[in-house]
């Protein structure tokens, strides 16, 4: 009788795993969600200012975040010589991303906890989890190439240092990737590198492997100075204007409220707080939170996320905890480094000013979540499954989320906003039209219609205030100095400075309209910006 539920549990997940791919692959290839935060293309955009200067190390460039200079966009860099179409690449590079998280989630979860974990993680992951874990993992090319790097840092750490000295190549390995791939990105820093050594030196306590543990803290070190270095020699500008609440006062309260819905967000409990109206605005927003019964569907979706919340983040460390002694080793060093990176990245975020203190900042967090969820595998598998009733409640409570999640993935897809993206392509059809190759537009205006017009369209970013100032984030120095003809893009969200930057700047020699959109065309560029 165990055998044949054992088999039918296995048979249900393994449909419950195709259903999630094939509406992942929708999400990833034609959900036009995915498009909508300028943060989803700027790998792409990045990559394109790479091609065409020619060098990796783009000059006169403005960042937002250090982890752009080299990680993230080597894979789209290499696609690019093949796919011209950019949505396309856009993409494949999706795909090739998460084809590396679902490969290194297995290599993980077969180290550290075995194969029928890793196995479950990737099924899990594969339904999609939340409104948020879908706009992260597959619109925002900036999240999940940081979670496999995360995971792929520990992976080669714990390879390095655990493997027998004849396999060197795990170490060495290890060593060239924090180096040439985590360089200088402090991120990593809290995130996986303290961590894994104060997890070595508690794991390991009087045999600890000095040799090995300073060789990983050194190359870590000559990391982080080695991209000061490189930022001074080749004129890197590393913008300020990203992600920080500057001389802005944030509460103990508000923090410590923003980590719940984080919580929330990411088990997708509440799509209130979506990733899209936080960046983008209601006019982007993906409009699905709505007051439902709990004796609904929705409502019912919303008790099942909210019961996986409390088991994978309260319940399991729990568990896990109270049989720390019974524990292999791997099981507990993965436990006690999730429980340390949980500790330094709260207390990072509480004592920093160096975030946004909503649930935006999920991103930063997902890593975590991702351990908290293959540890919950091992507590589906380890613990419940020695007694039939037990192994009986947690497969019908595994189904029901699987089946919660791919109910998410789907209302998502259904209710993709299209429009939107109709609107953008309308505007990107325009400026076309009326020969215009260049112009200024706020941040949700500027790279994504580049992006959209297969990049023969350059458009920086600019803020509207009591007149046009630019807005360096992702941009190259040269294009606030450029003369001739020059268009400004207002939409819904800035267009009471029409009048404005009108008055300022005198009359536009033409107006163009189109739905949503007021573009102001100038044949000299009336504004003498002032770079900071």
């Amino acid at each position: 009788m165990k055998k044949n539920f054992k088999f039918n549990l296995d048979f249900i997940l393994f449909m419950l795993m195709l259903l999630g791919l094939f509406l992942t692959l929708i999400y990833i290839f034609y959900t036009s969600t995915a498009l909508l935060a300028s943060d989803s293309v700027l790998a792409n955009v990045v990559t394109h200012q790479q091609v065409l200067n020619r060098t990796l190390l783009l000059n006169h460039w403005y960042y937002g975040n250090d982890f752009f200079l080299f990680s993230i966009n080597i894979p789209i860099y290499f696609l690019s010589f093949f796919v011209k179409n950019v949505r396309l690449l856009k993409q494949i590079g999706s795909l090739f991303i998460a084809i590396l998280f679902f490969i290194l989630l297995y290599q993980v979860g077969k180290r550290f906890l075995g194969k029928r974990e890793g196995l479950l993680s990737i099924i899990i992951f594969l339904t999609g989890v939340s409104y948020s874990v879908l706009d992260y993992f597959y619109a925002w090319d900036t999240c999940l190439p940081i979670v496999v790097q995360a995971i792929l840092l520990l992976y080669l750490y714990y390879r390095g240092i655990d493997s027998e000295e004849r396999k060197k190549f795990y170490y060495i390995l290890s060593l060239i990737f924090t180096f040439l791939f985590t360089i200088g990105n402090l991120l990593y820093l809290p995130l996986v590198i303290f961590p894994f050594l104060l997890t070595k030196c508690f794991i390991y306590r009087t045999s600890l492997p000095w040799k090995k543990l300073g060789g990983i803290f050194l190359v870590s070190v000559v990391a982080f100075f080695s991209f000061h270095i490189l930022c001074i020699n080749n004129s890197y500008n590393l913008s300020q204007v990203a992600g920080k609440n500057e001389e802005e006062s944030i509460s103990l309260g508000t923090k410590l409220e923003s980590i719940i819905d984080m919580n929330l967000s990411f088990f997708g409990y509440d799509n209130r707080d979506h990733v899209l109206s936080k960046s983008a605005g209601s006019q982007y927003f993906l409009q699905n939170h709505q007051e439902y019964s709990i004796v609904s569907i929705h409502g019912i979706v919303d008790f099942i996320q909210l019961a996986a919340n409390i088991f994978f983040m309260i319940v399991v460390p729990t568990l896990l905890y109270k049989n720390y002694k019974k524990n292999s080793k791997s099981v507990n060093f993965l436990l006690l480094f999730n429980s340390i990176v949980w500790i330094i990245m709260i207390l990072y975020y509480i004592l920093s000013s160096h975030f946004h203190y909503n649930s935006v900042d999920l991103k930063y967090f997902l890593f975590l979540f991702v351990i908290n969820i293959m540890l919950g595998t091992y507590v589906f598998t380890s613990y419940f499954s020695k007694y039939k009733l037990y192994s009986f409640l947690c497969g019908c409570f595994l189904i029901s989320y699987l089946v919660s999640n791919l109910y998410t993935t789907g209302l998502v897809i259904k209710n993709h906003n299209q429009q939107e993206i109709n609107r953008k392509m309308e505007l990107v059809e325009l400026l076309k039209k009326n020969h215009l190759t260049f112009g200024y537009g706020s941040y949700y205006n500027s790279l994504l219609t580049s992006y959209l017009s297969n990049y023969q369209i350059t458009v920086a970013n600019v803020q509207y205030q009591s007149g046009i100032v630019p807005y360096s984030l992702y941009s190259d120095e040269r294009w606030y100095h450029k003369k001739g003809k020059v268009f400004f893009i207002f939409d819904e969200r800035n267009i009471e400075h029409l009048k404005t930057c009108e008055k300022k700047y005198g009359v536009a020699n033409k107006i163009l309209i189109c739905d949503g959109y007021t573009v102001l065309v100038y044949y000299e560029n009336p504004v003498d910006f002032e770079m900071k």
